[in-house]
């Protein structure tokens, strides 16, 4: 005689879970955004394309300028408000057909990243002059000019950009964020 068993185990609420787990390890809780995990992930991956294809690519450092006002004087909701809005407007100038702005295959959908506080990366790919560069960044200095409606406030802030291109700028994943790292901080200081 032959005899059966089976054990069937639902695991959809356990994939579910893993799922969530690696969307907390890969996003920003706040914004959505990919965070600084997966943006060194993809930098590293963009790297490896650019060397592949021989098109370099611009890494962008963009620092909310005077933001710890608000977030002093307003409250820290207003403040998580203005970046969730941030985040929205820095995609919405990447995607307006932008022929810059190019997703690889290992991309998500979106090129913008956010590390921390009021910080957040832009990787543009396949940009080869560092003209091309500087006008999707004065794009996106336009677009964050323009007033933030959050609750009853009506915010006007600025934000500083540090731009650094690969290859010229560095060959590495520390090297290029040090250098557009440092690039902001003079833009900053030279308001």
């Amino acid at each position: 005689q032959k005899q059966w068993v089976a054990v069937i185990r639902d695991l959809t609420e356990q994939r579910q879970h893993e799922r969530r787990l690696a969307e907390r390890a890969s996003f920003d809780g706040l914004t959505g955004l990919p965070n600084r995990a997966m943006f060194r992930n993809l930098l590293q991956g963009a790297i490896d394309e650019a060397q592949a294809s021989g098109l370099g690519f611009a890494l962008m450092f963009l620092d909310l300028d005077r933001f710890k006002i608000i977030n002093d004087s307003l409250g820290h909701e207003v403040g998580d408000q203005l970046l969730q809005q941030v985040a929205i407007r820095l995609n919405h100038y990447l995607r307006r057909g932008d022929a810059l702005v190019q997703s690889g295959p290992d991309m998500t959908d979106s090129a913008v990243f956010r590390l921390g506080g009021d910080e957040f990366t832009i990787l543009v790919r396949n940009v080869v002059e560092t003209e091309a560069a500087r006008a999707v960044a004065r794009r996106i200095l336009s677009g964050i000019a323009l007033p933030f409606k959050v609750g009853q406030e009506q915010l006007y802030i600025s934000t500083s950009i540090g731009i650094s291109m690969y290859p010229a700028d560095g060959g590495d994943i520390d090297r290029l964020v040090k250098q557009a790292d440092m690039a902001m901080y003079r833009a900053k200081s030279q308001g």
